[in-house]
């Protein structure tokens, strides 16, 4: 099956390749080790899992960092950058709920994920992870083989060190063929070179995400070997007792990354169908529920004066009338104010509403707004909005005076990074947008030197009138 090749941008400039294949309802399998998206298929470890999850399923899947087609010289390895990357590989393939696959070092990023976006994780899926690192867990004889394991994957990875593919055939795939251990070898060279190879694997020693576990409210999977010696057995049932509802099922086998065509593989590609097949079950609706809506992100920024350099009072008297002023808009316009961890100030209009077209109240107020707002501050204050249209998670507050809701979803992101990518203190709409407005507003392409990271692979437009 020959691969989709897809690229995205991290915040820090870093190129993630993706991949998308298969048709059905979505898998993402998070980033793995020894990946790489051009060759995954001739690997032992890799190649079964593609075919598997493509044949029922559109499965997106994608190098890490470093490795693969992905940018090899990066500085960030930390945790939160390789969830950022996830965030940033299902944004662009425009994902708005899946279910997520995690295996080996793969599995801490997707709980992380997942318990900071759980309405959009439908299932998660765990093979053979941890919830902390074996720097962390701090056995003295694992620490011991696992120091050993990075100091000779920094000099034989993708070689004939014997040192190393002793250790490496020992430790991680005890029953592999020597065939499928020179496959191996020889994809390594591909995959990453010897000294990223080495801090990937300083850096899973200190990953730590126990914490998260009981955040993770997506029903849950976790698979593990019994005699896996990379990962101990005891690490796979952690995990499954810290999520709430997770089922462990042990794998009789001792390899960590389980091979092509073993029994253990073949019952759990059969038992990962089978559980992803099932609907999630529903939960309580708390006021949450999914929309179609406009959505607008506010940037407000004061060109004379770095805030952070000012006198926090003297900020506020300076914000807090322009954030009355935008409430009062808002309201008006027939918005809900909106706030999210992604973004600063948004506004929703929803597409439900039969006074009026959602897009076009989302314009006609973004407009206002920045008016409002620059007049108000005698010209002090800078506001560059940009404007998104798609299906959004909202989680209505209760107990307040005015209408206000929690929003995520990709149409979030999308306005924030709008409107934080903007030079220019404009108005700034996508294609949605445009075409849920119709022919009801006017807006010019924005040139590549008007934006600034904003690289999701399609245009955008300043919004100058609406008609009519």
């Amino acid at each position: 099956m020959s691969a989709d090749i897809r690229y995205c941008t991290a915040d820090d400039g870093v190129r993630i390749a993706y991949s998308v294949v298969g048709d059905g309802p979505p898998i993402v399998r998070a980033a793995g080790w020894m990946s790489h998206l051009q060759f995954d298929s001739e690997s032992p470890v890799w190649g079964q899992w593609t075919d598997g999850l493509s044949a029922r399923n559109r499965l997106v899947r994608y190098d890490d960092r470093g490795h693969g087609l992905s940018d090899r010289e990066v500085e960030d390895l930390s945790l939160d950058i390789l969830v950022a990357d996830l965030e940033h590989v299902v944004d662009a393939a425009q994902l708005q709920r899946f279910a997520l696959l995690g295996i080996s070092h793969g599995c801490a990023a997707s709980i992380a994920y997942a318990a900071r976006h759980p309405d959009r994780v439908s299932h998660l899926v765990l093979c053979g992870g941890y919830a902390q690192g074996w720097q962390v867990r701090g056995e003295p004889d694992e620490i011991a083989l696992h120091s050993a394991m990075q100091s000779l994957t920094g000099r034989g990875w993708g070689s004939d060190n014997p040192a190393f593919r002793h250790l490496f055939a020992a430790l991680v795939l005890p029953g592999a063929t020597q065939r499928q251990l020179d496959m191996l070898i020889d994809h390594q060279r591909r995959t990453a070179s010897p000294a990223s190879a080495a801090r990937f694997y300083e850096a899973f020693g200190h990953v730590d995400v126990s914490a998260l576990l009981d955040r993770v409210e997506a029903p849950t999977l976790v698979f593990h070997a019994r005699d896996d010696q990379a990962v101990p057995h005891e690490c796979g049932r952690i995990v499954a007792e810290g999520i709430a509802g997770a089922s462990l099922v042990t794998l009789e086998t001792g390899n960590h990354m389980l091979l092509e065509g073993e029994p253990a593989f073949v019952r759990a590609i059969d038992e990962l169908r089978a559980f992803v097949g099932k609907e999630s079950p529903a939960k309580p609706s708390n006021g949450t529920g999914r929309s179609q809506v406009a959505v607008l992100a506010i940037n407000i920024v004061n060109p004379l004066h770095a805030f952070a350099s000012m006198d926090p009072e003297l900020v506020l008297r300076q914000i807090d009338p322009l954030l009355e002023s935008t409430f009062e808009i808002v309201a008006q316009a027939g918005g809900v104010i909106g706030t999210s961890a992604e973004a600063g100030i948004i506004v929703i209009f929803d597409r439900d509403d039969a006074k009026q077209n959602h897009a076009i109240a989302a314009c006609r107020a973004a407009l206002a707004i920045k008016s409002r707002l620059e007049l108000q501050s005698e010209g002090t204050m800078r506001v560059s909005i940009g404007l998104d249209a798609g299906e959004v998670i909202i989680r209505h507050r209760k107990r307040i005076a005015t209408r206000q809701a929690e929003v995520n979803g990709v149409a979030v992101r999308t306005a924030a990074k709008l409107a934080q990518s903007l030079r220019r203190a404009v108005v700034a709409v996508t294609e949605r947008v445009q075409a849920e407005a119709g022919h009801s507003i006017d807006a010019k392409p924005l040139t590549k030197s008007d934006l600034a990271k904003f690289d999701r692979g399609e245009p955008a437009y300043e919004l100058k009138s609406v008609v009519g």
